[in-house]
């Protein structure tokens, strides 16, 4: 099952990944990523504002794909040189000293070089880098709603063939009062991701950055 909407990795880091595996990810990054040379920027009327390059993400100079499937390509390469991967677990504490970083892990102190914190809204190694004050969350007064289906749910629909019916992927948003979508396609359109970002009411505010 795939799950998650598309992620870009960009051309100062694509091309150091290019190389891991002697190329092998390389490859199997091609399997899976969309080439998408422009973005197409509309108002919420239908008319077309700009259109902007996306030179990180054309062909040859980035990837951009499903998350779960750029993910999967990075475990299996990771598992390939006997990385360590541990799934499912729940990090209850972050520390750094003057020589090392590390967590602990169901009560397990587990020291590295570096931390890559990737805990969401509420992160607890936030501080580390934005100290006290900064690092605590604040509501921006919107909302992002995400969602990633098979462009075979209307592949064969004329209303839709603006987005699928090109033979190659697009990018394409809209802009209006207080909102935002953007549509993207992958694989040449047989999967189709869009990302809409909206103004929310402060109580649902309150019960995301105060949960519980």
């Amino acid at each position: 099952m795939l799950v998650g909407d598309m992620i870009g990795i960009a051309a100062n880091a694509a091309h150091i990944m290019a190389a891991w595996g002697d190329g092998q990810v390389h490859k199997e990054f091609e399997k899976v990523i969309s080439v998408v040379d422009s973005l197409e920027l509309y108002d919420w009327k239908g008319e077309l504002l700009t259109v902007q390059s996306m030179a990180g993400f054309s062909e040859g100079t980035g990837y951009m794909g499903n998350r779960r499937e750029l993910l999967q390509v990075m475990c299996d390469h990771a598992e390939s040189l006997d990385i360590d991967i541990r799934r499912g677990k729940r990090i209850t504490q972050y520390f750094e000293t003057d020589t090392e970083a590390g967590v602990i892990v169901d009560g397990e102190r587990i020291t590295a070089d570096c931390v890559l914190c990737c805990d969401g809204v509420n992160s607890k190694g936030r501080i580390f880098v934005l100290g006290e004050e900064a690092g605590k969350p604040h509501p921006t007064g919107y909302a992002t709603y995400r969602a990633w289906f098979h462009g075979d749910h209307f592949k064969d629909d004329p209303d839709a063939q603006w987005l699928v019916g090109q033979g190659k992927d697009k990018s394409i948003a809209f802009i209006g009062p207080d909102v935002h979508c953007i549509f993207g396609t992958g694989k040449k359109g047989k999967e189709v991701v869009w990302v809409c970002t909206h103004l929310v009411p402060p109580i649902f505010l309150r019960s995301a950055y105060h949960p519980g």
